[in-house]
């Protein structure tokens, strides 16, 4: 953070990662000339993507702020390859706030940029032991892990965003936060019924051979 933090500040990129960091948007509004240096970003981005024969894009930072400008950009003929924004669901968020990610889903959803999804993280990573393990670490053998959410607390956002008819992408890398993203999974569907959901566990990294069907 401190080696590159003053430079994504420089570029104006706190305010398009805020989805990521906070999932809220930028308060005070971007001014105009602020919004034209996002937008230039982004069509850097793109730019990029086309030259690299990239057609489809998912940009997990996730917020309102990033799809305005998205459909500034393809409203100017800009928006080169397709992109999905979500919802950044945070664990000190409470249920009604998906209502943004409804918001979101409604006022994009054409072929070309669309939102529809809620992203949650529920661990973090092996390397600081903060990835969620069903057995404790073998160098730290009283310690599973940092979830960011309870299980019980996991098995209502996913029921409440399935009920939405929205699709859940979750950042699970242990075993343990595998298993209670699926678990989430199952009670949706038990609660709202079937339909083609594509929820998704995303970066998993260990899984657990029962959790396998």
């Amino acid at each position: 953070g401190e080696a590159f933090g003053p430079l994504i500040a420089l570029a104006g990129e706190e305010r398009v990662r805020l989805g990521l960091a906070t999932g809220g948007e930028p308060d005070p509004k971007p001014t105009p000339a602020e919004q034209a240096s996002d937008r230039a970003i982004m069509r850097r981005g793109l730019e990029w993507c086309a030259r690299h024969g990239i057609t489809s894009i998912q940009n997990m930072d996730g917020n309102l702020h990033q799809l305005e400008l998205l459909s500034e950009i393809e409203a100017e003929g800009g928006l080169l390859c397709r992109v999905q924004v979500p919802f950044h669901y945070k664990n000190f968020m409470t249920l009604d706030m998906l209502d943004k990610a409804s918001d979101m889903a409604e006022r994009y959803n054409g072929e070309w940029l669309s939102s529809g999804m809620v992203k949650v993280f529920y661990d973090g990573v092996l390397d600081s032991w903060t990835a969620v393990m069903v057995e404790p670490y073998a160098d730290r053998p009283d310690w599973l892990g940092e979830p960011l959410f309870t299980p019980q607390q996991f098995i209502d956002l996913a029921v409440a965003v399935d009920r939405r008819g929205l699709q859940i992408a979750v950042h699970s890398i242990g075993d343990g936060a595998v298993r209670a993203v699926l678990d989430g999974y199952e009670a949706a569907q038990k609660a709202n019924g079937r339909r083609d959901s594509r929820h998704r566990v995303e970066h998993i990294e260990v899984v657990t051979a029962a959790d396998i069907p």
